[in-house]
């Protein structure tokens, strides 16, 4: 991403976030600036292939390494992990660039900082953008949630355990057990198998089981480029898996439900255009997941489009593609 520069920045709640961004002088002053949310595990390194493309077309471009990753502040209290607070990181980034209006662009768990961006800062985006990961309103639950119930329900609905993967990610020794196998781990997540992710991610022990053994299985095309993997390695050697890991026991413990509990319906409705863009093949977050925002009347704007033969991580699988959809979208609303 040699068109943007590296700076860092200190957080009203103190927290230090590097990011990458392009130069003013570049930017279109009509138009949203455009703000990437990589997920879980990633960096800002996760929009390479996709931020730089929108540049040339007068966006200004941000992309931080979020909460636990990268050159960005690691903290392992999961409080600090609550979606409205990182959400007002963002925007207090966004301040010291003199952002004022954008259109945040999300993967995994960066949806759920998107979609606290509209639930408490709506007047500064004029469009939304998820990949993987459904708008995530709500969920009027206030205490803590109970994973091994929630995959009982899911598994009488989908016919598998499709968030089995949490109950190890929120146990002491995952973070170890990732940090001491990240080759192992990589061949997790990017594993070219039939049914690769679902069986790894979905299946009672088995993640842990593989780690363990150091087991190793032939990757996707993407993920075979030394580039990507090794400096994925690298950034977890350094950083550790125990602040990516604390963003599950937030969920865990529900840290959003206390601070959005009074939110109204009102302001859950996304009243600004929104693209969802899901992968035929990512079997965890699954596409037709959108109907459930859309039928409760929170989405009156959605574009839905689906990449074929493409797995969770898009912005890396099918970087062209996930380009091409965001380009149309923003020429079709005229953003």
């Amino acid at each position: 991403m040699d068109k943007l520069s590296a700076k860092d920045f200190t957080t009203s709640r103190g927290l230090d976030y590097h990011y990458l961004i392009s130069n003013a002088s570049s930017a279109d002053i009509s138009k949203p600036a455009l703000v990437f949310l990589h997920g879980w595990p990633d960096s800002s390194a996760l929009w390479a292939s996709v931020a730089p493309n929108f540049i040339e077309l007068g966006y200004r471009v941000l992309v931080p390494d979020l909460l636990g990753y990268g050159g960005t502040s690691k903290p392992t209290d999961v409080k600090v992990f609550t979606g409205a607070f990182q959400a007002k990181d963002i925007i207090d980034i966004c301040d010291h660039e003199g952002l004022n209006k954008i259109i945040p662009i999300a993967h995994d768990w960066g949806c759920s900082v998107g979609s606290r961006l509209w639930l408490f800062h709506p007047d500064r985006l004029v469009g939304l953008v998820h990949l993987s990961v459904q708008y995530m309103p709500p969920t009027g639950i206030e205490g803590p949630l109970d994973l091994v119930k929630i995959n009982d329900m899911v598994e009488s609905s989908y016919g598998f355990r499709r968030f089995e993967y949490q109950t190890f990610f929120v146990t002491e020794e995952a973070p170890k057990v990732w940090e001491d196998h990240l080759e192992s781990a990589w061949t997790i997540m990017h594993g070219n198998a039939k049914d690769h992710v679902k069986t790894m991610f979905c299946t009672s022990g088995l993640m842990r089981k593989y780690l363990l053994e150091d087991r190793k299985t032939p990757l996707k095309p993407y993920a075979q480029n030394p580039a990507v993997r090794d400096r994925w390695i690298a950034e977890m050697k350094k950083g550790g898996f125990a602040s990516p890991f604390t963003r599950y026991r937030s969920h865990e413990a529900n840290v959003n439900g206390p601070v959005e509990k009074d939110i109204p319906k009102e302001q859950i409705i996304v009243k600004v255009p929104f693209l969802y863009i899901s992968q035929d093949e990512d079997q965890v977050c699954i596409g037709k997941d959108i109907a459930r925002p859309q039928e409760a009347g929170l989405l009156p704007d959605l574009v839905w489009k689906e990449i074929k033969n493409c797995g969770h991580w898009a912005p890396l699988e099918k970087p062209e593609e996930v380009t091409s959809l965001i380009k149309e979208w923003l020429r079709s609303k005229s953003l």
